[in-house]
């Protein structure tokens, strides 16, 4: 049985496809994934570097897109839709 189509931002982790399946399929993450690999046998990078490195990028991101968030009476709180 196949399961249903979902959008991919109401995906749940065991809906993702594997990351073996994304590079075999992704033509963009192949690219980024390849990238990687060629600055690792240049020894340009360790794979440590690499790791610290996506890690740095991810907290950029983060820090320099930051959402509003509101906070209810009752102390809840939901992030407006843009």
């Amino acid at each position: 049985m196949s399961e249903p189509a979902m959008s991919p931002s109401r995906r749940t982790w065991d809906s993702q496809p594997s990351v073996d399946q994304r590079y075999q399929n992704d033509a963009e993450f192949r690219q980024l994934v390849d990238m990687m690999l060629s600055f690792m046998h240049q020894a340009r990078f360790t794979p440590s570097e690499l790791r610290e490195a996506v890690i740095f990028a991810a907290c950029l991101f983060e820090y320099r897109h930051i959402r509003p968030i509101v906070i209810r009476d009752d102390g809840r709180f939901y992030e407006p839709k843009a």
